[in-house]
C-alpha cells in the first residue's frame, strides 16, 4: 500500500530488479499516478518490483528507490530522506516512512538463488514531506526557512520539499504588525523539543510564540507553531489588555482598539515572567468620550469562568458606568490542545425568539413597583426585533438590577414586572395592555460558559403558570398580592382564567377578593383547602307578585310586570318603587337578630372598615300597630324598645310579618296600591281580595326576599396542581352541584387551542370517573451486561443486576411505575488488572448493624406519569430515583479505555473553530427556542445518591493508544483510596422544563457537590499517607472502646492506620525514586509483578 501525503502529485514507477531465471515470470515494468491524499494498493504481480517517485509537476528525476524490504518486524518503521532532480538543479525532497504491518515473521525462502531470508511484502509507504509547517494561529504567517521561504494561511500547514533536513535549519517568521522575531535554529537529528521565539509589534511589544518540533510525525521534521492564549472578544465592546503589574498594554494593540472590536483572537502571552501571571482589561478610551476607562481587577488565564467589571469614570460627577463582562478560559481541542482559549462575553446576552418587537430596560425601583404604566421606567433601553439577540449591560450599576420588558406592537402596553437574570431559571412573563388584558411570553434563563443566555419565546404552546377556576356563581378579582393596588383581573362566574405573575420576583402570593370588598391572600404553594371568601349578600324587598312578567313584554299598566320593591326616600319614607339593579336605597340587610337594616342610609365602607354608626333599620311611624288602621313604614335608629316593630320575618307562606300577630307588609290601598310611589303599610290582612298567587296570597301582601347577588355569599376556596398549573378553585358552599367553568376565549387567546380547558368540572368531580386498571408484574433473578471494545477486541466491564423486581399500573388516570435491584456489581475485566470489581453495594459497617439502608435495594425506581392532552408536555405526578452505598474503584487504563470506546481514539485531529462556543450556544438556544420542544413537569423529582466510596489506581506507563487519548482529554489523575462522598439530593418541586434544561442541571448540581467533596479526595491521596483513613481507623477504635470495652479494637485499629499511612507514604516515594533511577524494562517488569500481587490477594 502506498499513500501520498505530499501536496504533489506523484508518478510511482514499479520496475523489476529480478535478474535469475525466473524474471520472465513476472510482469513488465509499470508507472502508476498516485493524487494528492490518495492509495495505491499494489497488485501482488508487483511486489518484488523496485519503488522509485518523482512529482508529476515538472521534469524530474525519478529518486532512488525506496528500501522497504529492510523493515522485517512486525510494527517496524523505517524513515527514508530522498530526492528528485531536474537539469536546471532543482531539487525535490520528500521522506518516505515504510511500516511493516502486524504480520510474523517471515520464514526462510527456499527459492534456489535466493538469500536465506526474503523480505515478504505486507508493508505501508507513506510519502512524506521533509518539513511540515504546522500554522496554530488565527492569523496568516510569513517564514524563512534555511533554502526558501513562503506563507501560511491560519490554521492551515504547508508541506515544504524544498528543505535538506541532514543539514541545521534556521527558521524565522513574520506577522501581520509583527515584523521583527527571534531566529531558531534546529539541529541535524532534531529531538523532540520546544522553542521559544520571541517577536515584537510596531511599538516594540514582545509577544512570545511556542515552536514544538518533532521529528518522524506526519513528516520528517514536524514544527508547529502556536501561541500560549488567544483572546477572544464576543463583548461588542473595544477592549484593552495588558498583563497584571505590567506598564505596557499587550501586544498587537494598536490606536484603532480603542475605537473598534477586534474580530479576529488576539495573540497573547505573558511578557514579562517576573510580574503577575494575569490580566486586567478595560473599554476603549472612545467608547464614553467623556470617561476615563479604568483597569478592572487582575484575572486568572486558568481553566474556569470568571466575572469582572469594567468601569467608566465621568467627569461631571455622575455614577460610574460598568460594564459586566464573563470570561471563560478553556483548553484547545485537538491539535490546539497545547492553546487556552480566553472568551470574553457579556455577562448577559438577550435573544428575541418570540413573534413581537420587545423593548429593554432596566428596571427603575421605586417607578415599576408604583406604576408598570408609565411609558418608560428608563430613558435608555434596547430594542430587539424577532430572531435576533444583542449584549444587555445595565445601565445604572448601582441600581437594583432588574429587567423589564415591553412589546412593541401592542398599542399602550405597560411594562413587566422586574425580572433576575443572573440565576439559572425558567418563567412565564406577564405583561398587560392598557385594558389590563395579559400577553404571556416564556423566559429561558441558561448560563453557557460565562454567559447568562436570557431567551424569550412565545408562550402560546405552553400551559399557563397559574389558573382561576371560578365555579361559583359571582365575579372574583384577583391580582398578585404586591401589586393588588395597581393592575388585577377579574374571573366571572363560572369561568377560568389564565395567568401568570405581575411580578415574578416578589412573594408568590395571591389575593382573591369577593363581591363586596371581602379579600384573602393565599400562598400558590401551600396546596390543599384553604380559608374560605364571604361577600355581603344584599336583598331587595319584592312584591313576589309584580315580577310574574317581563317588562319587555307587557302592558305599562300591568301589575305582573311591575317588578316593585321597598324603597326609601326622604331619607325615611318607605315607598314601593321599580327596582333598579345595584340601587343602594333598595338594598337591605337581614341581621342575625332579625333586624332589616337599610344599606343605603350608610356611606359605604369595605369589609376592613369599621361599622358606621349611622345605621337605620325597617319600622313603623307610629308608636305601635294599631288593629283598626294600617300604619306606614319609615326608617328608624335601631331601638330596643321598639323590638316588636323593628324585628321581620318571611314567613313560609310569603309574606313579611312583625314580632305581632297577623300584622304584614303590604301596599296602601291594597291591590290598588300596586303601583310605582305608593306608600308602604303595616296592618292586619284586607278583607277583600282581588287577586291571589299560587300560594293564595293577595298580591299586594305577597313579600318575598330577592338577593343582589347570586349564590350563598360563602365560598370555598382550594389549591391544587394540574400538570405543570397551579389552579386555584372557588365554589359556593351550599351549591356544590354546579361545578363548572368555561374558558373564555377573550381570556385565552393568547394560548393555543390545545392548551385551553373548554369545560371544567370540579377537581371533586373529576375524580369519580370509573377507571380500568391493569397490572404488570416483572421478577428476575438477574441479568448482566458485557462492554466489548472494537478495537482492540477486549471485554472492558461486566455488569450483574440481581433480584429484579418490576410493577406497573396503569389506569385512565395514571401509569404508575416500581422498578429495584436488589444488588448490582460491575467488574474489571481488564486483564491483570489490580482492581477486579468496578463497581459494588458498600457492605455494611461493623460499627452500625441496624442501618436501614441495609434492608433496601441497590436500585429504586419509583415514578407516577399523568395522562395529558398535549403530545408536547410529559406529566410526572413524581420520579424518585434511590442509591444505596456504593463502592467505586477506579483504574486508569480501563477509564482511558472507556473513553476510547465513546470515540476519543479516533486519529482525526479535531479542527478548534473560534466561533465553537458560539455553535454550542446556539444548539441550546434551538433547544430552549423550538416552540414544539416537549417539556417534562414534575411534582417532584428526586435523585437521592448515598454514600460514594470512591478509589483510583492509576496506571505507571499506559500504552501509547492510552497515552494520546489522555492526551486529548487533557486529564491528569492522581492516586487515592477509599475516599467517602457525600452528596445531596437533586430535588427540584414543580419543575416544567425541557429534557436538556434538566439535564444541565442535575449535571451542574452533582459536579458542584464533587467540587465541594475535593478536601475529601484530597485527604485519600496516597503521597499524604491517606490521613483520613488514618482519622477512620481511630475513629472506629474509640468507637469500640467506648461501646464495647474493647481494649484490643482500639490498638488494633491503631496500628492499622498508622501502618497504612506509612505504607502509603512508601510506596508513593518508591514508585518516583524508581521512575528517577531505573529503566522502563524494569519499570515494566516490575508494575506486572506488583498487579498480579495485589490480583491474587483480592
Amino acid at each position: 500500500m502506498v499513500i501520498n501525503k505530499l501536496r504533489e502529485d506523484v508518478e510511482i514507477k514499479l520496475e523489476n530488479r529480478m535478474r535469475s531465471q525466473q524474471a520472465d515470470q513476472w510482469c513488465s515494468n509499470k508507472n502508476f499516478i498516485l493524487k494528492n491524499n490518495a492509495r495505491l494498493p499494489l497488485p501482488l504481480v508487483y511486489a518484488h518490483f523496485s519503488i522509485s517517485v518523482r512529482p508529476t509537476n515538472q521534469v524530474y528525476t525519478f529518486s532512488p528507490q525506496i528500501q522497504w524490504e529492510r523493515v522485517m518486524k512486525p510494527g517496524e518503521v523505517l524513515y527514508e530522506l530522498k530526492a528528485c532532480h531536474t537539469h536546471r538543479n532543482q531539487i525535490y525532497r520528500f521522506c518516505s516512512e515504510s511500516k511493516r504491518e502486524m504480520y510474523p515473521l517471515d520464514r526462510p525462502a527456499g527459492i534456489p538463488g535466493m538469500s536465506t531470508h526474503f523480505t515478504q511484502p505486507g508493508h505501508t509507504i507513506t510519502l512524506l514531506p521533509t518539513v511540515l509547517l504546522v500554522n496554530l494561529l488565527p492569523v496568516d504567517i510569513i517564514f524563512k526557512l534555511t533554502g526558501g521561504n513562503g506563507r501560511v494561511p491560519g490554521g492551515s500547514n504547508a508541506p515544504i520539499t524544498f528543505v535538506d533536513t541532514e543539514q541545521d535549519l534556521e527558521l524565522k517568521i513574520h506577522l501581520e504588525n509583527y515584523p521583527n522575531s527571534s531566529i531558531i535554529k534546529m539541529p541535524i537529528n532534531c529531538l523532540k523539543t520546544t522553542f521559544r521565539m520571541k517577536l515584537e509589534d510596531n511599538w516594540k511589544r514582545k509577544l512570545n510564540l511556542t515552536i514544538n518540533v518533532s521529528p518522524h510525525s506526519e513528516a520528517n521534521l514536524k514544527i508547529t507553531v502556536s501561541a500560549p492564549f488567544w483572546i477572544i472578544n464576543k463583548t461588542g465592546l473595544p477592549l484593552v489588555f495588558k498583563q497584571g503589574g505590567v506598564s505596557n498594554e499587550a501586544s498587537g494593540q494598536f490606536t484603532e482598539h480603542e475605537s473598534a472590536r477586534m474580530i479576529t483572537p488576539l495573540l497573547f502571552s505573558f511578557s514579562d515572567p517576573d510580574a503577575s501571571p494575569t490580566v486586567v482589561a478595560r473599554v476603549g478610551s472612545n467608547v464614553i468620550p467623556d470617561g476615563t476607562p479604568q483597569w478592572c481587577s487582575n484575572f486568572h488565564l486558568q481553566r474556569g469562568c470568571q466575572v469582572r467589571q469594567l468601569k467608566v469614570s465621568l467627569k461631571d460627577g455622575r455614577p460610574d458606568t460598568v460594564f459586566l463582562i464573563g470570561i471563560e478560559v478553556r483548553n484547545g481541542r485537538g491539535k490546539y490542545r497545547d492553546t487556552n482559549i480566553v472568551i470574553i462575553s457579556p455577562r448577559f446576552q438577550l435573544h428575541n425568539k418570540t413573534s413581537y418587537q420587545l423593548l429593554f430596560a432596566q428596571t427603575c425601583g421605586k417607578r415599576d413597583v408604583s406604576d408598570p404604566r408609565l411609558s418608560r421606567p428608563l430613558k435608555t433601553y434596547l430594542k430587539a426585533m424577532p430572531d435576533c439577540h444583542m449584549p444587555f449591560h445595565w445601565t445604572h450599576f448601582d441600581q437594583e438590577q432588574l429587567l423589564c420588558v415591553l412589546i412593541l406592537d401592542i398599542p399602550d402596553c405597560w411594562w413587566s414586572g422586574g425580572l433576575k437574570i443572573d440565576r439559572t431559571d425558567s418563567m412565564h412573563v406577564n405583561i398587560r395592555d392598557a385594558n389590563g388584558r395579559m400577553y404571556f411570553l416564556r423566559l429561558e434563563i441558561v448560563l453557557q460558559g460565562a454567559t447568562y443566555f436570557v431567551v424569550f419565546t412565545d408562550a402560546d404552546t405552553m400551559p399557563p403558570p397559574l389558573r382561576v377556576d371560578n365555579f361559583s356563581e359571582v365575579s372574583i378579582t384577583f391580582s398578585q398580592t404586591c401589586c393588588k393596588d395597581i393592575v388585577h383581573s377579574i374571573a366571572r362566574a363560572h369561568s377560568s382564567v389564565p395567568y401568570a405573575w405581575d411580578k415574578p420576583m416578589k412573594p408568590q402570593m395571591i389575593t382573591l377578593e369577593a363581591p363586596g370588598g371581602v379579600m384573602h391572600s393565599y400562598d400558590m404553594r401551600e396546596f390543599g383547602q384553604a380559608r374560605g371568601l364571604t361577600y355581603e349578600n344584599f336583598i331587595y324587598i319584592a312584591f313576589s307578585g309584580t315580577f310574574k312578567k317581563s317588562p319587555g313584554n307587557s302592558a305599562l299598566y300591568d301589575i305582573e310586570s311591575q317588578e316593585l320593591v321597598l324603597d326609601v326616600v326622604n331619607k325615611t319614607q318607605v315607598v314601593l318603587a321599580r327596582k333598579q339593579q345595584g340601587q343602594r336605597s333598595q338594598l337591605w340587610r337581614m341581621t342575625t337578630t332579625g333586624q332589616l337594616q337599610h344599606e343605603g342610609s350608610s356611606p359605604p365602607s369595605y369589609p376592613q372598615q369599621p361599622k358606621s354608626e349611622n345605621v337605620y333599620v325597617l319600622d313603623i311611624e307610629g308608636f305601635a300597630p294599631q288593629p283598626s288602621s294600617y300604619t306606614r313604614l319609615c326608617l328608624r335608629r335601631p331601638d330596643p324598645r321598639r323590638k316588636s316593630t323593628q324585628t321581620w320575618r318571611f314567613t313560609e307562606e310569603g309574606r313579611l310579618c312583625c314580632v305581632h300577630n297577623n300584622m304584614c307588609v303590604q301596599a296602601q290601598d291594597g291591590f290598588y296600591g300596586l303601583r310605582q310611589g305608593n306608600a308602604a303599610v303595616l296592618g292586619l290582612p284586607q278583607p277583600i281580595c282581588h287577586r291571589t298567587n299560587e300560594n293564595g296570597i293577595p298580591l299586594e301582601q305577597a313579600v318575598c326576599r330577592q338577593r343582589l347577588r347570586p349564590g350563598s355569599g360563602f365560598l370555598d376556596v382550594e389549591i391544587r396542581t394540574d400538570g405543570p398549573t397551579r389552579v386555584i378553585s372557588i365554589w359556593d358552599k351550599k351549591d356544590k352541584n354546579r361545578k363548572y367553568a368555561m374558558s373564555d376565549d377573550k381570556d385565552w387567546m393568547q394560548i393555543v387551542p390545545k392548551q385551553r380547558p373548554y369545560v371544567l368540572k370540579s377537581h371533586e368531580d373529576s375524580e369519580k370517573k370509573e377507571s380500568k386498571e391493569y397490572q404488570f408484574t416483572l421478577k428476575l433473578k438477574g441479568f448482566g451486561v458485557s462492554v466489548i471494545a472494537k478495537n482492540p477486541s477486549q471485554e472492558l466491564l461486566f455488569a450483574y443486576f440481581s433480584n429484579i423486581n418490576g410493577e406497573t399500573l396503569l389506569t385512565s388516570a395514571s401509569k404508575r411505575l416500581c422498578i429495584s435491584v436488589g444488588d448490582i456489581q460491575v467488574d474489571n475485566q481488564l486483564f491483570d488488572t489490580p482492581t477486579p470489581i468496578f463497581l459494588h453495594v458498600t457492605k455494611p459497617s461493623s460499627r452500625n448493624t441496624k442501618d436501614a439502608q441495609d434492608n433496601m435495594p441497590a436500585l429504586d425506581i419509583t415514578a407516577e406519569l399523568q395522562p395529558v392532552l398535549n403530545e408536547n408536555a410529559v406529566i410526572f405526578k413524581y420520579f424518585i430515583l434511590t442509591l444505596k452505598k456504593l463502592t467505586v474503584h477506579l483504574e486508569e487504563r480501563l477509564l482511558l479505555k472507556l473513553f476510547g470506546f465513546i470515540g476519543f481514539n479516533s486519529q482525526e485531529e479535531i479542527l478548534y473553530n473560534t466561533d465553537e462556543s458560539d455553535y454550542e450556544a446556539q444548539k441550546v438556544l434551538i433547544d430552549l427556542s423550538a416552540a414544539h420542544a416537549r417539556r417534562y413537569y414534575f411534582g417532584l423529582i428526586q435523585l437521592q445518591p448515598s454514600q460514594i466510596r470512591l478509589s483510583m489506581k492509576t496506571a505507571s506507563k499506559p500504552s501509547p493508544q492510552l497515552q494520546s487519548i489522555k492526551k486529548k482529554l487533557g486529564f491528569t489523575f492522581i492516586k487515592f483510596e477509599d475516599a467517602a462522598i457525600d452528596v445531596e439530593p437533586f430535588r427540584r418541586d414543580h419543575p416544567f422544563e425541557t429534557l436538556q434544561f434538566l439535564i444541565h442541571s442535575i449535571i451542574k448540581h452533582f459536579r458542584d457537590e464533587l467540587k465541594w467533596q475535593a478536601a475529601v479526595i484530597l485527604g485519600s491521596v496516597d503521597f499524604l499517607g491517606n490521613p483520613l483513613g488514618f482519622m477512620n481507623d481511630v475513629s472506629e477504635g474509640v468507637n469500640g472502646l467506648l461501646r464495647e470495652g474493647n481494649v484490643g479494637a482500639l490498638v488494633t485499629n491503631l496500628a492499622h492506620g498508622l501502618s497504612n499511612s506509612a505504607a502509603k507514604v512508601t510506596e508513593t516515594l518508591s514508585d518516583g525514586l524508581g521512575l528517577v533511577t531505573m529503566d522502563d524494562e524494569h519499570e515494566d517488569t516490575l508494575s506486572n509483578i506488583i498487579s498480579v500481587k495485589e490480583y491474587n490477594v483480592r
